[in-house]
């Protein structure tokens, strides 16, 4: 293998490495691992797909007010509980100057009767009255005081919610499915810790094309439903499916371009490989061995 063809090979796809896993670790750490603001109708939202940083920011249903240190509710005060006093037990005792007479014999068969139950267990059983089951709140914007912090990830959780209902005359661009039940919030931890791992992962070389092949996925979500999936029958429309902007701004296409260049670079990884310096060449080996050069195999003509 010459000198151009094995830096082909292993030059290239660590540069793709790098580039991909400086971005995706920076993506993905924005959203895990930084809060961003979100204004009381989508804090609202977010509780009602039961988000509980969001449910515990609001106000309790009976308006309570916050502690204005930590943001808690400030606590319920109750008048104290008053045990009722039990009357004094009447106690009847004979009078002392009135004989006490005996009391008379039972009959033997109700003697007999008593007997035979003395040693005898009887269960009953008491139906226990069920709880009645609370419904569940519903938020709204004026059940927060203001705008309040959450992880950046929650935006893709309402950007879910939105692209899933566009009316009956456009594209949905999202099962309904998938955007109700809390799904918005699995799925948007599901991308958000996808770019962080996957993008780790990519950069030292470690299951690099099951990686790169993720986040080739996300790149590609992504676009559809920012830039593709809007625009497709929009007034307007470049080429029919992409957004109406000035063809030589680059400030308007920056957006879809590094989605459509990290999707590209994501491929290229999982096509090529992940190069000699990674640790899949040494964990696993290298994925393949060089041909052996032309003419090492055929056999020496016999001499007369």
């Amino acid at each position: 293998m010459g000198l151009r063809t094995s830096l082909a090979f292993n030059v290239t796809p660590l540069l793709l490495r790098a580039a991909l896993g400086v971005t995706f670790v920076w993506a993905g750490w924005g959203k895990v691992m930084v809060d961003a603001p979100f204004e009381p109708a989508q804090a609202a939202a977010l509780a009602n797909m039961g988000v509980s940083g969001a449910v515990s920011q609001a106000r309790s249903a009976t308006g309570a007010p916050r502690n204005a240190q930590n943001g808690a509710r400030a606590p319920e005060t109750r008048p104290p509980e008053r045990t009722p006093e039990r009357p004094p037990e009447r106690t009847t005792q004979p009078a002392p100057d009135a004989p006490q007479q005996p009391l008379p014999e039972p009959p033997d068969a109700v003697r007999a009767a008593a007997e035979s139950d003395s040693h005898r267990v009887v269960l009953v059983r008491q139906e226990a009255e069920e709880a009645p089951v609370a419904a569940a709140r519903t938020y709204r914007a004026e059940d927060f005081d203001g705008p309040i912090e959450l992880r950046g990830l929650y935006n893709l959780s309402l950007l879910l919610v939105a692209v899933s209902d566009r009316g009956p005359d456009k594209v949905t661009l999202w099962p309904e499915a998938l955007a109700k039940d809390g799904w918005p919030v699995r799925m948007a931890w599901a991308a958000g810790l996808t770019e962080l791992i996957a993008g780790a992962l990519v950069f030292i070389g470690f299951l690099t094309r099951f990686s790169a092949l993720s986040l080739a996925g996300v790149m590609f979500v992504a676009m559809w439903l920012t830039q593709i999936g809007p625009n497709i029958g929009a007034d307007g429309a470049f080429l029919g499916v992409l957004p109406a902007l000035n063809n030589f701004a680059p400030s308007a296409w920056q957006t879809l371009l590094w989605q459509f260049v990290l999707a590209m670079a994501a491929l290229g990884v999982f096509f090529s490989g992940p190069g000699c310096l990674s640790l899949d060449r040494f964990v696993f080996g290298p994925a393949h061995r060089a041909p052996p050069p032309v003419g090492a195999g055929a056999s020496k003509p016999r001499q007369a």
